[in-house]
């Protein structure tokens, strides 16, 4: 155990704060990398059960590659669509007379 101790401390000691420094930056790069068809889902406004479905899915399946873009797919065209209001016209709205008056 004391061999294993002494070499894990000789290696810690070797790196330099920089290199544990980018071996950080790129862990958390490449989960976000690995976690962007949530990130996605979550940004764009998806409902929160679909973002927590698209998450977990992502966990499961997103090292296959297909998965993940399937995922991304699904983050981007999949959410809700907004809801266009448009005016009617009183001609369209009306076309039998005058809109009822309230008085």
């Amino acid at each position: 155990m004391d061999a294993i101790t002494a070499k894990i401390s000789e290696i810690w000691a070797t790196l330099s704060g920089i290199s544990v420094l980018w071996a950080i930056l790129a862990i958390v790069f490449a989960l976000a990398i690995y976690f962007l068809p949530t990130i996605l889902a979550a940004v764009l406004g998806n409902p929160s059960r679909r973002v927590l479905v698209i998450g977990v899915l992502d966990l499961i399946f997103g090292w296959t590659g297909l998965g993940w873009f399937a995922l991304i797919a699904w983050a981007i065209f999949g959410r809700p669509r907004e809801v266009e209001l448009e005016l009617a016209d009183d001609a369209e709205a009306f076309p039998l007379g005058h809109p009822p008056s309230t008085a």
